[in-house]
């Protein structure tokens, strides 16, 4: 994406998902940060960054779905 933007120069460059919230939170801000607010918390701090031995900590079904919702923007 970057590689394009650089060779092609165009006016915007952006993703489908990122122009979706664009939109959204340009209509709905509280519902958008509540939202965001939501899939933060999706994602509790690992056994490390407490300063705790590692554990074998497995993904829930909602962080594999987060993960697949959101592919390529974070993972």
């Amino acid at each position: 994406m970057i590689t394009e933007a650089l060779r092609s120069r165009p006016k915007h460059m952006g993703t489908r998902l990122g122009t979706f919230g664009e939109v959204a939170y340009t209509l709905a801000p509280k519902a958008v940060d509540q939202l965001l607010h939501l899939a933060y918390r999706v994602f509790p701090d690992s056994a490390a960054s407490k300063g705790e031995q590692s554990i074998d900590e497995r993904a829930s079904f909602e962080q594999i779905a987060m993960a697949t919702l959101t592919r390529g923007v974070h993972w």
